[in-house]
């Protein structure tokens, strides 16, 4: 897989949005090469003490989409350069001791839903290229919606949770804007969150 974040060998460089469960920042890579490292962390940190955070299948999906766009000649221009996307089982440790019993270790993304329901915590780490710009004014806003349109009528799968809040929408030096975040699930209309289980429901099936 080359390169991954857990290796540590990485440097942080800038938080770009901190909470309870997601956290994206700026990171220098061991080449030097500055990327933008996604962390989204599922069990044995709280997660089930927030009723509405992202749930697993709404991670994977946000992480299927990733691997789509990436495949998607047409549709890629629209958003970061992906470069890696894992899986990190957070080591367990004895709730008397304090000792750790199990080591953290990269694991398969399938595996990661019965580790959480085993109470072990996981963390979803996305690599992507960081986007150089500036932030979404309103004017701006106006033209990334449009685009998402008319981007759900050529691909309606990578577009349906493409996130067109100013802080997810930047504005790269030669007017091109980027589409930083494709895990919107709150704003969807009812007809899209219908698209969206149906989706869901395919690539479940799939993995079966």
């Amino acid at each position: 897989m080359g390169w991954m974040p857990t290796s540590g060998d990485f440097t942080i460089l800038e938080a770009l949005k901190e909470g309870l469960l997601k956290n994206v920042y700026k990171i220098q890579a061991p080449d030097g090469t500055e990327l933008a490292l996604k962390e989204i962390r599922f069990g044995g940190t709280g997660t089930e003490d927030y009723g509405d955070s992202m749930n697993i299948e709404e991670a994977l999906y946000e992480l299927n989409t990733i691997k789509k766009i990436a495949t998607s000649p047409t549709e890629k221009p629209y958003f970061p350069k992906h470069v890696a996307a894992m899986a990190y089982l957070h080591p367990a440790y004895d709730p008397y001791t304090g000792e750790c019993v199990e080591q953290g270790e990269v694991i398969n993304l399938a595996r990661a839903s019965s580790e959480i329901e085993d109470g072990r915590g996981v963390s979803f780490f996305i690599v992507e290229e960081f986007v150089q710009g500036r932030f979404a004014e309103p004017a701006d806003i106006e033209r990334a919606k449009a685009m998402r349109e008319e981007g759900m009528r050529r691909s309606p799968r990578i577009w349906l949770t493409a996130d067109t809040d100013e802080n997810d929408v930047m504005v790269c030096p030669d007017g091109a804007l980027k589409f930083v975040d494709v895990g919107n699930f709150n704003a969807l209309s009812r007809d899209e969150m219908r698209m969206l289980d149906d989706f869901m429901a395919q690539e479940q099936g799939a993995t079966r």
